[in-house]
Order: C-alpha cells, then sequence, then structure tokens
C-alpha cells in the first residue's frame, strides 16, 4: 500500500482501497452455511470483513496515507469481477495489486490466479507487486520490445512514468532461436521506433536467450533491475491458450515488480 501512496501523492490522485472477500459457496469457509444464505449474515464472513475494516482503517490514518484522499471499498463477491467492474465504472488510472494475500496462505494461489487475469485483462496500466516497495527505490525499469506497434503505448507511458518517479528505463531485445534476427535488422527496427515514439533518453540492448520469458527474467537479474514493464496482448480463447502469456507468467516467477499495460484483446 505504501507505494499506491507514493504515486498517488505524486500524482494528487486519490486512492481506493479495493477488498473483495472470494464467495463462491459454503465449503470454501469449512462451515454449514447454505447455498442460498446471505454471506453478510455468515460469522465466518463478519470476522473477516471486521478485520479487513479494522486495518483499512489504521492506513488511512497512518503516515502512509498522509495528504492523500483514500475512498474505502469492502465487497464480497469474485475478486477478478469486482476488480473489473472497479476499473471500468470507476475509469481507473492505475492498479497497483498483490500477488499474494493478507499472511493467509491458503488464498495465494487463489489471489494469484486473480492477479494474473487482472494483468491480462485490465485496460489500465496494472502494477503487481510481490511485497510492498518504496518508490524511492525504484531506479530501473526492464521495457522487453520486439519494436511492435503494440508496444508503443507501454513506450509513451514509461516516458512519462520514468521522469515522474526518476527512474531509468532499459529497453531490451530478447533475441531467441524460434524468431531470430540480425544485429543489422535489429538495429534498424530500433531506430525506426525510436524515432516514431521519440524515444530520447532509453538505454538499449540485445539480449540472447532460448525463450523471451527467460531472456527477461535472466536480463533483469543481471541489472538487478527493480521493475519489469510489459506490453500485453490480453489474449483470451485459443489464442491465449496457444502464445500463452509472457506477463501472466512472469507474475508468478518474478520476484521483481511488475508493470503491465493491455494493448489490444
Amino acid at each position: 500500500m505504501t507505494f499506491a501512496a507514493q504515486v498517488a501523492r505524486l500524482t494528487q490522485a486519490e486512492v481506493t482501497l479495493l477488498y473483495v472477500l472470494n464467495y463462491p459457496g459454503g465449503s470454501a469457509f469449512d462451515t454449514m452455511m447454505s447455498e442460498y444464505e446471505d454471506p453478510s449474515k455468515n460469522k465466518y464472513v463478519q470476522e473477516v470483513l471486521k478485520d479487513v475494516n479494522e486495518v483499512f482503517q489504521k492506513y488511512e490514518i497512518s503516515k502512509t496515507f498522509k495528504d492523500v484522499k483514500v475512498v474505502k471499498k469492502i465487497q464480497i463477491g469474485n475478486p477478478f469481477t469486482n476488480i473489473s467492474d472497479e476499473i471500468s465504472q470507476n475509469k481507473t488510472d492505475l492498479v497497483v495489486i498483490g500477488t499474494s494475500g493478507l499472511g493467509n496462505a491458503r488464498n495465494n494461489n487463489l489471489i494469484g490466479s486473480n492477479t494474473e487475469k487482472v494483468v491480462r485483462r485490465a485496460s489500465c496500466p496494472v502494477i503487481s507487486v510481490k511485497e510492498d516497495i518504496d518508490l524511492k527505490k525504484l531506479k530501473s525499469i526492464v521495457f522487453p520490445t520486439t519494436f511492435e506497434k503494440e508496444s508503443d503505448s507501454m513506450a509513451l507511458f514509461l516516458k512519462d512514468f520514468s521522469k515522474m518517479i526518476k527512474a531509468e528505463v532499459k529497453m531490451v531485445f530478447i533475441n531467441t532461436p524460434a524468431y531470430f534476427k540480425t544485429q543489422h535488422m535489429i538495429e534498424k527496427a530500433y531506430e525506426k521506433y525510436v524515432t516514431k515514439n521519440k524515444i530520447k533518453d532509453f538505454f538499449f540492448m540485445v539480449y540472447n536467450e532460448l525463450t523471451e520469458e527467460k531472456g527477461i527474467l535472466h536480463y533483469s537479474a543481471d541489472i538487478d533491475a527493480d521493475m519489469i514493464a510489459l506490453a500485453t496482448h490480453g489474449r483470451k480463447g485459443l489464442a491465449h491458450l496457444f502464445a500463452g502469456s509472457i506477463a501472466e507468467d512472469l507474475t508468478r516467477h518474478t520476484k521483481r515488480t511488475l508493470l503491465t499495460l493491455k494493448t489490444w484483446n
């Protein structure tokens, strides 16, 4: 939450603290809850929501959110659906989402799954964090690109975002055996790309690896990057099944903060 508060303070934005208690049915809580029972009347649910509200109240009055307008929302339902509705209805500019719960290991897989869905489908930039981070310590951002027009929106976003937080963007082309390009081809594509997007301050290099995901992970580790910024296609159906999603894989496998931006459906 520290990260979200710092971004909000820097941009004079409002922060919505959203907690969604997943409610698929009584079996999820190991109780005798009826399938048709009002979840808000269940003792377990009431206790969880009370605890969450207390946590939110502590954050709201803490130094973390000093001078930041905070809106608290605690809901019962499907996390991905509720988050998506919040983004759509309130025209959210940025989502900051955790990849694990508040100490509840039993729900970590569920939370991780919903984070991956938000990363793939959200219409605004999404920053997924493994643990709360200090914005002041975010100094290097890895930006993998193949110079396709679908990554233009991320490049434009990073130009402003990196200046705002005073971080260096390290643009990298992952050259793999499956989609190998010569140095001359890459340099020509790079020159065209930076000219089109008016990029002046991004560092650039070519990194050779067997797969794009391994290349991104290994390069980020080599330079000890603080964040990885990746344009995601938001694929679904067969296209997503066969092509897979590097963004989702990175959500699961990297310990670094991940910034994603969906480019097209």
